[in-house]
């Protein structure tokens, strides 16, 4: 029972972070291309958590996702 409440838990942390991601680039660079959309949607949770520190200053869209194979 704690086990599926741990991944419950982390699903959830999981699916937070995709709308923060998500939210924060669209804030910043308006409209998100599908291919990102789609990509943030799919994406783990360490990859969230390292775009959306470098969406904080990055200076262009393409730029957040520079060392991954993210269509930017």
């Amino acid at each position: 029972m704690a086990e599926g409440k741990a991944v419950g838990i982390a699903d959830g942390q999981v699916i937070a972070l995709r709308k923060m991601v998500g939210a924060l680039l669209h804030k910043r660079f308006g409209d998100l291309p599908a291919p990102v959309a789609q990509c943030i949607a799919q994406a783990a949770k360490d990859d969230l958590e390292q775009w959306f520190e470098r969406s904080l200053d990055a200076p262009t869209l393409a730029a957040v996702f520079a060392d991954d194979k993210t269509p930017g």
